[in-house]
Formats: structure tokens, sequence, C-alpha cells
């Protein structure tokens, strides 16, 4: 390969970290590896006799040798355990000293599909049994997807920007992209990027209903076809080669990058002719500035499945012609979900530097229906692999493609220039059936949605039954949440009049999802089908519907949204992500949207745990008040704004997110906050004076409120910007708040709320649940 590319910042995996049941560690991993092993055999942390087929690849469910304290065997998920094995790993392979380096700046990024599975099993169980007093807030933590980036963070006190990608299969290889941007963007000094997953007995039971499992190992593009599915994790640092040169660590690859797109075509299975896919790898190349003769090596998603394995190989072939050399680890790993790209990825630098290419196990000759590509069959295969690309692929129709070179700084992409960040679209779906049209006026008159909850003496926003028509039927069986945003998103689509550049440029569009837990009625009723009618008997339908992506992609489906598409534990890392995707030049335009639902459980939960509110005291309530509904942002460039001819409402001037290291606690000084805003600030080149206003929402919680008032004590003093808060009208929903202040924000600085100062900047200031502090500048366009 020779390219000439002018660069210095070129972004290099230091350490690498692996715990997986091939192999704890890095040399294990390997040797296990060229030995031509596989783990792959019956599940032993469950029954699975019932099943069509329980071959996994686990570690046993007795084994706690993982090298972490018995408080954290005990209060943490498995994804989690394996999430900070293999980032001790990787620290110390970095030769990383945290005492020198700026802990401010230190991100983390995990990709995950379903970490916490084992916790919200255990939940389930307790609830269907009737026993939510066993349920105790540390399993309700360890059971959400983020709970492993939540450990990392606090085992290396990191307190930089913290992002969970729960984007199904293609999770860890879109973390690994973030955490690219993140150091070209110079948000961060170091990335710890993980990825990690586990086996469970319901997630089995959801692909055993789907006819996905084979009963063989796995053997991707050959037969017989179907999955085996496996656990573990993987760990990199990422750093700026100038910064592991001056510590003097030889980078192990360099990321040269990265790619995501969306099918908008099924809720499981991968395009027919897999365009999505041929969208992302092209869409990745052209990122790295390279062309497809420059790859030496395809590490496939190969899930063994017909539905992936047969478009993917015909995709692959019009890219790269049948003579590049292809395969998948699923055959020897099992697939881990969303643990896949970064194993994958690992375990092809790790082969490549020691000459050879990773086979595909099982290959008993090309299967029916795939494309003849050069499959490495079988055996480890002596050859060159200097640089070579990792496909990933999700329910929900999630692409995602990255590309790494072994020949460090030589062919790095130029830096992207920043662009301006427009605000050009709104929709929301709120309690009271509330819309863009008539959402403001409750909040001007002080008139609230809540309602009191008999079953559960508690206040609670909610939205009643919906139905949805026209193009929206084929979705009218969906969860609530689901709903919300297809109608939040439809609404943005409709005001902004986007539907031209959807249908004639439909790679332009971005989506990016921000959910603090799925969709939790399908959840529950597919827990439920598991749980009491049996393993055999676990619901098809509403199995893919589990996924924390699952609203995302049902998004994309139906508005036909086909640019990155992935989704995120939280508003506050998607809408931070979907800023970064505009700024820097990703893409065009990006929808970010965040939805909620309530089901009776829920609430009762949270009643058990004694987060909802009992009472209003002078207009404020005791806890939360947790509510429903959704809303969507649509940010776009400038060039892309003016050229649509589409009005521009406002413009996002800076931005940041960090979190405080303390687990999902926060600092009660406040200092998180102060970060955020402060970072915000002057990202924007403004300060704390050019602030009128100030959207937040009301803490429930007194150490959060205690934490919200120092903060804002210690940016503004005793003279402070007037507060806007919409949640004693429309309640707390967790992941809709954040797109819903920044609606607010909006409307503030384009003169439509009244307001004690007019004009001037409006700033917005978020905690999330899991302890996210996200701050925007929002000023006149």
């Amino acid at each position: 390969m020779s390219i000439e590319h002018s660069s210095s910042h070129a972004v290099v995996i230091t350490g690498i970290g692996i715990c997986t049941p091939m192999g704890r560690d890095e040399r294990r991993f390997t040797e296990a590896i060229l030995s031509g092993a596989s783990c792959i055999s019956h599940a032993t942390s469950f029954d699975g006799s019932d099943l069509v087929s329980d071959l996994v690849s686990e570690f046993s469910p007795d084994d706690t040798e993982f090298g972490l304290s018995p408080e954290i065997l005990q209060m943490a998920d498995r994804g989690a355990w394996f999430a900070l094995a293999c980032v001790r790993d990787a620290v110390a392979a970095a030769q990383l000293n945290l005492h020198q380096v700026n802990l401010d700046r230190l991100a983390v990024v995990v990709g995950t599909s379903h970490s916490g599975i084992q916790h919200i099993e255990k939940i389930f169980k307790d609830i269907l049994a009737k026993r939510i007093d066993l349920i105790f807030p540390q399993a309700v933590k360890a059971a959400l997807t983020d709970h492993a980036a939540i450990l990392v963070c606090q085992e290396l006190q990191a307190r930089g920007i913290r992002m969970t990608v729960s984007s199904a299969c293609a999770s860890s290889n879109t973390a690994l992209g973030m955490g690219y941007d993140l150091l070209r963007q110079d948000r961060a000094d170091v990335v710890i990027v993980v990825g990690t997953d586990t086996v469970s007995e319901s997630i089995v039971a959801g692909f055993n209903c789907l006819r996905a499992m084979s009963q063989e190992p796995a053997a991707p593009f050959s037969t017989p076809s179907g999955i085996s599915l496996g656990e573990g994790a993987g760990a990199v640092v990422l750093e700026r080669l100038s910064s592991a040169r001056q510590r003097g660590i030889e980078p192990r690859a360099e990321l040269l990058g990265y790619a995501l797109s969306g099918d908008a075509y099924h809720e499981t299975a991968t395009d027919l002719e897999g365009r999505g896919i041929e969208a992302a790898v092209r869409g990745a190349l052209a990122n790295a500035g390279l062309k497809p003769s420059h790859i030496d090596y395809v590490s496939a998603h190969g899930t063994g499945t017909d539905a992936n394995d047969i478009p993917e190989s015909f995709a692959t072939e019009r890219i790269f012609g049948k003579g590049t050399p292809t395969s998948s680890p699923k055959s020897f790993l099992g697939h881990t979900l969303g643990a896949s790209g970064i194993l994958e990825l690992l375990l092809t630098v790790l082969l490549a530097e020691r000459g050879m290419l990773p086979p595909t196990l099982n290959f008993k000759g090309t299967r029916p229906g795939c494309a003849d590509l050069d499959y490495i069959p079988n055996e480890v295969r002596p050859g060159i692999c200097e640089t070579f690309i990792c496909n990933n692929y999700g329910f929900g129709g999630n692409n995602s493609s990255i590309i790494v070179s072994r020949r460090i700084g030589e062919c790095t992409p130029p830096l992207p220039q920043r662009r301006r960040v427009f605000m050009t679209g709104y929709g929301l779906h709120l309690p009271g059936g509330v819309t863009r049209v008539d959402w403001l006026a409750p909040i001007v008159s002080g008139s609230s949605m809540m309602s009191w909850d008999n079953d559960n003496a508690c206040n609670v926003t909610r939205i009643g039954p919906l139905t949805l028509n026209g193009k929206l039927r084929p979705f009218a069986r969906s969860s609530p949440m689901i709903k919300f945003a297809l109608k939040a998103v439809g609404e943005l689509v409709e005001s902004s009049q986007l539907e031209q550049e959807l249908m004639h440029d439909p790679l332009g569009n971005g989506l990016i999802g921000g959910v603090t837990y799925s969709a939790h009625r399908s959840l529950e009723k597919f827990m439920e089908s598991v749980f009491v009618d049996g393993t055999a008997f676990a619901s098809a339908t509403h199995f893919p519907m589990t996924t924390m992506n699952a609203a995302a992609g049902q998004v994309s489906i139906a508005y036909g949204i086909k640019g990155f598409n992935t989704t995120l534990c939280g508003s506050a890392a998607a809408v931070s992500y979907a800023m970064q995707l505009v700024a820097f030049g990703r893409q065009q335009r990006v929808i970010t949207f965040g939805a909620d639902e309530l089901t009776p459980d829920l609430i009762s939960l949270g009643c058990h745990l004694n987060l909802h509110s009992k009472e209003i005291n002078d207009g404020l309530p005791s806890g939360y008040v947790f509510g429903e509904g959704a809303a969507a942002l649509l940010l776009e460039s400038e060039e892309s704004a003016f050229a649509s001819g589409r009005q521009v409402l406002a413009e996002v001037a800076g931005y940041a997110l960090v979190q405080d290291g303390m687990g999902h606690s926060v600092s009660s000084d406040g200092n998180g906050i102060v970060r955020s805003m402060t970072l915000a600030l002057n990202d924007a080149g403004l300060d704390a004076q050019s602030i009128r206003r100030v959207c937040m929402a009301h803490e429930g919680n007194p150490l959060r409120h205690a934490a919200q008032e120092n903060a804002l004590l210690s940016v503004f003093g005793h003279c402070q910007p007037q507060r806007l808060d919409p949640t004693p009208v429309y309640g707390h929903a967790f992941s809709a708040l954040l797109p819903l202040l920044l609606a607010l924000a909006t409307e503030t600085v384009r003169g439509n709320v009244s307001t004690t100062e007019t004009g001037g900047a409006t700033l917005v200031v978020y905690t999330s649940v899991s302890g996210d502090h996200f701050s925007a500048v929002v000023v006149p366009a």
C-alpha cells in the first residue's frame, strides 16, 4: 500500500486486554487460536435441553477467577466482570500510569448488547413471583446496560466522557469508532474502549425462538446454517501517536477510519442485497482515504445464518472481489454479540503480528446462496495483513465498519475541520398528547400533566393509549416507547419538511437514539414467555424489541433513514455524539431522540426503591415524577440548512459531556456539573455573564439537588440567570428530558417563551440517571 497523507494525529492502540473462554489474556488467547482450538460446547449455566440447540462458548458458571474483589463479584453483572478484567490488562499492557494522566480527559466508551442481563433475569423472576421486596437497589443498578462503563470509570477514577453504545452486534465496533473520534476531535487524551457481553438463558432462548441456533458449532458461510453464542470481553487503550511515542510505547496498530449505516429494512434481518453493509464499508474506506485494493483482509461479521451470511458475502464481493481473504472468527469464539467487533479486531491484530490470517473453522464448502469468496477454511494461514477492515452488523439494521493498519502513521487521514451546528427542527410526543404545536402553553401557565397512581400512591405523568395509522400502521403492536419515538420523529420530519432529503439522500441523514432502558413492555412480555411458559416457548415477537436499539431500528425503517445509525445508553451521550457527527462533517443532518415508557411493574419498582414523588412541596415534587414520552431534535450543518431553505431555529455554540467517576453517584459539591458548564462555555467562546437563562430539571434526589445548587452558585455566584424547568409540567422522562430541555432552550432564544431576559444565550444543564453531566450553549441563529 502506498498512499500519501499529511497528518500528525494518528489514533493508535497501545494496550490490549482480552477475557474469553478461549483465553483470559493475550498470550493464552493467541495460542488457542493458533492451535485451532474451539470452546463451543453445550451450555452449563442453564438447562438448554428444551431448545433446538444450546451450543455456546461460555465460562463455567462457578468461575470467579477474574482478579476481582468479592464485593465486585457480588454486586456486578458478569459482563462488568469481564470488562474490568480486560481493562486492567489493557492499561497494564499500555504501561499507562494513571497518576500521570489528566483524569478529566480520560474517556471510557463501552459497546455491549445486553450487559446486565443476568440481573435483569433475577429481577424479573422476583417480579413474576411477586417478590418485589427482595429486589435491592444495587441489583437494579447492575441490571442497567451502562453499568459496566460506570464501574470501569470508577475503577480508573476517569472523569472524562463516558459512553455506552448498545446497537446489538455492532456495539463495540461502533464504540471503537467513537473513541477514534474523541481523540481526533481533541475531546480526550486517552480513551479506554471495551466490548463485553454474556451468555444467558433468556438470550439463548431468544435466538432459539428465531430459529437461529445451530445444532453444530457455527460454520459461517458454510453448512449447516445457524449461530453459536459466546461471551467475553476485549479492551484497548487508544491514544494519539505523539502521546505514545512521548511515553516510549510502541503502538500495536492504528485506527484509520470508520463508518456506520442503517439498513432501514427489518427488525432482525439484513437488507437482502447487503446495501446497508456496503454503505458502511465504503464509508469507512472513504473516511480512511483508502481504496478496496488497499485492504489485505476482511474480518467478516459472519454469524452463520443465511440472513446475514448471504447478503454480507455478496456485498463483500461487490467491493473487494473474490480474492481478498475473508473469514469469520465467530466459528471458534462464538457470536459474542456486542463484544464481537473488538474481539475480532484484536484477534486479527494478534495473528497479523505473527504473519497469520484468522480462519473460518468448521468450513465444509461454500454454503449455497453465498458468494464464492476466499474464506480461509479451517486453519490459520500464513499471510501479510498490514491493513484490514472489521465489519459488524446488528438487529435493527445497524452496520459498522472500521479500518485498522499496522503501518503506524504512514497513511493517517487529515483532521476534519469543525463546522457550526444548527437546530433546524424538533418533534414531541408528551403526556396529555401534547405535541410541538401546544407544548409551551402549559409551561407558561404553570399547569401540570401529573396524575396520581392509586395502585402505587405516587405522582406520574402518562400518555394514554396511542393508535398508529397510515404509514405507521405496521408498527401498531410496538411497545409504547417505540410508538412515542415514531410520533415525535414523524412530527419533526413533517414540520421540518425533511421528506425530500430522506428520499433523495438517505445516507446523508443520521439517527442517534438515546434510551435509559429498552422497550419495557416488550421486555416484560418476553421475560414472562421465558420464565413462565418455558425457554422453548420464548416469544419471537417480543425478543427483537428487547434490544436497546429497537426504537431507533423501527424509526429508521418507518422513515427510511440510512445514514449513521446507533443507540447509546442515555440521551446525554446520544445528543453529544449527534452533535459531534454534524460538527466534524460525518453527517449533514442528524436526528437524535430520547423515548421512555412506564409500565405498572416499572412504577412499582420505582416506589419500592423510594424514587417516586409522593407529595408536592412549594410546587416541587419530593422525588422523581416518573414520566413517559419522546422528544426528537434535528441537528444540521450550516451548508445543509441553508441549501434546503429550512428555517434555522438556533445554534448550538458549544457542548460538553463529563462525569464524576463515582459510580452512579455524583459529587455533592457539584464539581462535575461545573466542569460540564465551564467546558461548554469555553467551547462556545463565551463566559458566564453571557448566559441569560438556564434550562435544567429539578432533581428529585437531595444529593443531586445540592450538587445542582452548588454548581450554579460556583459558576454564576449569587446573581443567577432565570431558570426554566419543564418537569413540573411533564414529569421526569429520563431519556426524553434532555432533547426536551434543548427544544425549550431553542424557543427561549427565539423569544417564544416569556422570560425576564430577552436575547442572549441559554445554557442547558442536565444530569442523567447514571450520573453523566451534559451542558450546551444555545444561541440565536
